[in-house]
């Protein structure tokens, strides 16, 4: 049996190879960039105008600056997607729409509001100056200039900004691809009335949106009997697919238990079966053809944990971040006893306190098979064996991946 130190060496030691791929927009959301992206062209891509109103030469206004107004010619429009064609004279003025091309010949806009609003003859009633009301091109982003450094996890924004500038698609890290097999011959579907001695599935579809949540793409879920032979060839086909294979149940000492030795038997080199932690003491890992496996307990409280602790931050990893958790510091909000012999979990709530500080809150119910944990907490924390904490001390919380 080993610690949770070495543990945590041995998964991030024996983690598969990252991958770099190339794709669309479209399937880059949640990505992180593998190399920095550089603007293609300028932003704006052409100098047009900010405001509804006419596009002027300031040389021709300049007075209406000092509360002269001064009469233009209309010779034309330009509408978004609809440039003026033509090329601005002297006393001469083209109505435009914001975003619109500002014409040949044109330096400024004046807004609708300053003019009467006439369409053959103008009156320009203000000119604040020269250049007003103008996107110059390139002003905000020049070509070739970098707009996203290599790491970054691409959101809508990013996207959006992308496509504006026309890259279509990015190099990024490859998802993960997942396969989860949940063992159990009493497990039934969510949708399905158990029958006695039987109980709903709820680790595999836990497990399956928790990878989707870190970025991972999950290819295979399926309930499996307490069969060594379905076992062992589930883990094969899974290995053909999948990086990472999870598995829940079937990894303790009962005499249907075979999920360590099926995996065995598909090629998979034990790397560590059991950790000196509560809850998931019989979590099983194991390594072949730069895959890995993942075996988690069954109750769902200590799969959970197991997952948070071991499987998140590998998933992240090979999705293109750092290899840990996001953590916070909190103080107790009330007394933690841990009676264990082994170093325990605790599940908890971190909360804003009365003075603005941040206070972690111990679910009242810690045992790994009680739900109402999952229900209450954000965050686990460690407490070392037979170790009693006042209220008020600071520790240091896991935060779930979703905070």
């Amino acid at each position: 049996m080993i610690s949770i130190e070495e543990a945590t060496r041995l998964v991030q030691d024996h983690l598969p190879s990252r991958r770099v791929k190339r794709v669309s927009l479209a399937e880059a959301l949640g990505m992180v960039l593998a190399e920095a992206v550089t603007a293609p062209e300028p932003s704006p891509r052409f100098t047009n105008s900010a405001m509804d109103g006419y596009a002027v030469r300031w040389e021709d206004v300049e007075k209406a600056s000092s509360g002269q107004p001064v009469r233009l010619r209309v010779v034309g429009e330009s509408r978004a997607g609809a440039p003026f064609q033509g090329k601005l004279g002297a006393g001469e003025a083209v109505q435009i729409s914001t975003g619109a091309l500002l014409p040949t010949g044109a330096d400024t806009v004046i807004p609708m509001e300053d003019t009467d609003g006439e369409t053959a003859e103008i009156l320009v009633r203000m000119a604040a100056g020269p250049g007003k009301n103008v996107r110059i091109a390139g002003e905000d982003i020049a070509p070739g200039e970098q707009v996203l450094t290599a790491g970054t996890t691409l959101r809508p924004n990013h996207i959006a900004a992308l496509a504006a500038l026309g890259v279509s698609e990015v190099k990024a890290w490859a998802r993960p691809q997942v396969a989860i097999l949940v063992t159990g011959n009493e497990l039934v579907p969510v949708g399905e009335e158990p029958k006695p001695g039987q109980i709903r599935d709820a680790n595999g579809i836990m497990l399956e949106l928790l990878c989707r949540w870190l970025g991972a793409e999950v290819i295979l879920r399926e309930v499996l009997p307490d069969d060594p032979d379905r076992i062992s060839q589930a883990v094969e086909e899974a290995t053909e697919r999948a990086d990472v294979i999870v598995m829940t149940g079937g990894v303790s000492v009962g005499s249907h238990d075979h999920v360590k030795a099926g995996a065995e038997r598909a090629g998979f080199h034990p790397v560590f079966w059991r950790v000196w932690q509560k809850p998931g003491k019989p979590l099983f890992f194991a390594s072949a053809k730069d895959r890995v496996l993942f075996g988690l307990p069954g109750n769902p409280v200590s799969a959970f944990v197991c997952a948070v602790r071991y499987l998140a931050p590998s998933l992240r990893w090979l999705s293109g971040r750092e290899f840990g958790w996001d953590t916070v510091k909190a103080r107790l909000a009330r007394p933690v006893e841990n009676r264990s012999e082994r170093p325990t979990f605790f599940q908890a709530k971190t909360h804003c306190a009365s003075d603005g500080g941040t206070e972690l809150s111990p679910c009242p119910k810690q045992g790994s098979h009680m739900l109402s944990s999952l229900l209450q907490a954000n965050s686990i924390f460690l407490v070392p064996a037979a170790t009693e904490w006042p209220e008020g001390k600071e520790v240091e919380a896991i935060l779930y991946p979703w905070g």
